[in-house]
């Protein structure tokens, strides 16, 4: 009997020694993985992850332990990507490996996992995802472009009559042309319309999916379970739903509402209403697939065109080549189109320059993964640092394993400020991008840089994107979820960018006291991981009086555009200002 006691007694303290010890490696660095900062148990890093500047952390500690290093959250592992090369290998030569995503919590409770730039990659990802891709085909494209370009007329007018309130015209802008071309509405004004509640419900959205705005409730499942009165975020979720439902499906009463009347205005919700069996879509899928598309379009170009205005005024000196360039290709007695773009390098230099600043906290999650089909996705524009992993498959670079299940970031902010291959990383310079075909250096290494990738043209691609990305910034960073809105994005840059720097002159705002100009902060950028300058003053004058009157004439031609999404607006959202 004493035998038996003993031996119960040593096996108890063998299993609660093994329980101590496994609970005490939670949160360590396991041998094979990459470096990274030092760990502490339970948290590993997570007590140390940055919840405000995180590319400037990252980018810190990439000059500790590497262009590729690992980070411990919890029983998670995140690896960060801090030079072209590993992300080369990692996520474009093994991309199908890196083509799925992690589970959000917040994400699931708030669209149902509908949200198409968030979902991992199943059937219904699949089945959402050809619908944008049909809308966003190269054909298709070219079809939006009278659309984006009487939009891009307007934001010039808008400019011209309210220069104030320029952070709220690009905004309008880019959301009015996906609400004329999706769900066949537009708004011509930004207050009390669809577009400022867009905005806002965007905004609650994604400061909750921000570093630190949440409990880590995919790391810690139980942190679910808590009573509401200890978990606010709960209601906030609730109502976060209800208004993005209300929009989204709102929108597509309107289509249905048109075909059942016989007032079609073509626009591609409708299309998709007619085929939705085809497309394997049910209500829900529907409606989200039109709320993505709306998100992928809107918030991206918007953040570029704010972030390219605060580039020109805080260096107003590039306007004068640029004015130059323009004045010569286009003239002044009209105003640009879209073709001229390709003989005008140094506007194009100036939208691969503004990508950085604009996005300077680009940091994208991506996940290991069984290999896939070849597909691709929307990238995503704002997405949460720490979330719970699905287990998949391990991959091995640099003599080090990225475990299966791990959160890849790319940390496009730190390689597009690397000194070693640019010179004066930030420093606002177009014309680097003319001096070297990757805006690098000379004697930069530029052999895993690509023009089609974040990293490739130097600083980031002519696409600014979404994701960005998922872009904004719209850039694809993994081949097999390229985002399919990156020409849509680019036509809409191309225009606005044009038609700006054609158009106008941007200076800092000058102290009504002083006459002394403002000065730009740099710095004054919103927190998150798609980056935004906050709210600042700047001095919009159009060129000349013959410059204003060919946009007052643009944009009187433009009401023949704007009228077939306009029969259900009301006449004070038609007149606008």
């Amino acid at each position: 009997m004493l035998s038996e006691l003993s031996i119960g007694h040593v096996t108890l303290a063998i299993f609660l020694v093994w329980c101590v010890n496994r609970l005490l490696t939670i949160g360590s660095r396991q041998s094979g993985l990459p470096p990274g900062p030092p760990t502490i148990p339970f948290l590993g890093n997570l007590h140390i992850f940055p919840k405000v500047s995180t590319h400037l952390r990252f980018t810190d500690w990439a000059k500790l332990y590497g262009g590729l290093y690992s980070l411990k959250m919890g029983t998670s592992t995140a690896v960060v990507l801090s030079n072209p090369r590993v992300v080369h290998k990692l996520l474009h030569l093994r991309s199908s490996t890196t083509s799925d995503r992690p589970s959000i919590h917040f994400n699931d409770i708030t669209s149902g996992g509908l949200n198409l730039v968030l979902a991992p990659y199943n059937n219904t990802w699949r089945s959402m995802r050809q619908v944008v891709k049909d809308m966003l085909s190269h054909d298709a494209c070219m079809n939006h472009l009278p659309t984006q370009r009487a939009e891009a007329t307007q934001l010039m007018h808008d400019l011209l009559v309210g220069p104030a309130a320029f952070y709220t015209h690009v905004r309008r802008y880019s959301n009015s042309v996906i609400l004329s071309l999706v769900f066949g509405v537009r708004c011509a004004r930004y207050e009390g319309s669809l577009v400022e509640e867009f905005y806002e419900v965007q905004r609650m959205w994604a400061d909750n999916l921000e570093p630190g705005a949440l409990p880590p409730i995919d790391i810690i499942p139980l942190l679910r379970y808590l009573p509401e009165s200890w978990a606010p975020w709960k209601g906030l979720s609730r109502e976060i739903r209800s208004r993005q439902r209300s929009l989204y499906f709102g929108l597509v009463e309107r289509c249905r509402r048109r075909i059942q009347s016989g007032c079609r205005n073509n626009c591609f919700m409708e299309s998709v209403l007619d085929r939705q069996e085809q497309y394997n879509l049910d209500d829900e899928m529907l409606a989200y697939t039109g709320g993505i598309v709306m998100e992928a379009g809107s918030d991206p170009v918007a953040i570029f065109l704010q972030s390219f205005i605060f580039c020109l005024a805080a260096f107003p000196e590039v306007q004068v080549r640029a004015r130059e360039e323009l004045d010569k290709v286009v003239g002044r007695d009209r105003s640009p189109r879209f073709e001229d773009f390709k003989n005008l390098p140094y506007c194009d230099a100036i939208i691969k320059e503004a990508s950085v600043p604009t996005f300077d906290t680009d940091l994208y999650a991506h996940q290991c993964i069984n290999y896939r089909s070849t597909d691709s996705a929307l990238l995503r524009p704002r997405e949460s640092p720490i979330s719970r992993p699905q287990m998949k498959s391990p991959s091995q670079i640099d003599g080090y394993t990225v475990p299966k299940g791990s959160v890849v970031f790319m940390n496009i902010w730190g390689i597009g400020h690397d000194a070693e291959s640019f010179e004066h990383p930030h420093v606002f310079h177009p014309e680097r991008f003319l001096q070297s075909e990757f805006g690098t250096k000379k004697g930069a290494d530029n052999r895993d840089r690509r023009h089609d990738t974040a990293f490739g043209s130097g600083k980031v691609c002519t696409i600014p994107a979404i994701s960005v990305i998922d872009g904004a910034h719209l850039s694809p960073l993994s081949s097999q979820r390229i985002c399919p809105a990156i020409e849509f994005a680019n036509n809409s840059i191309i225009l606005n960018v044009m038609n700006l720097l054609w158009g106008f002159e941007f200076q800092p705002a000058k102290n009504p006291q002083t006459a002394k100009p403002i000065p730009i902060d740099l710095d004054a950028m919103t927190n998150g991981l798609l980056s935004a300058p906050k709210p600042f003053l700047c001095d919009i004058r159009p060129r000349s009086e013959m410059h204003a009157e060919i946009i007052r004439s643009a944009f009187l031609e433009a009401r023949a555009t704007f009228r077939q999404f306009e029969k259900e607006s009301t006449k004070r959202e038609v007149r606008g200002m």
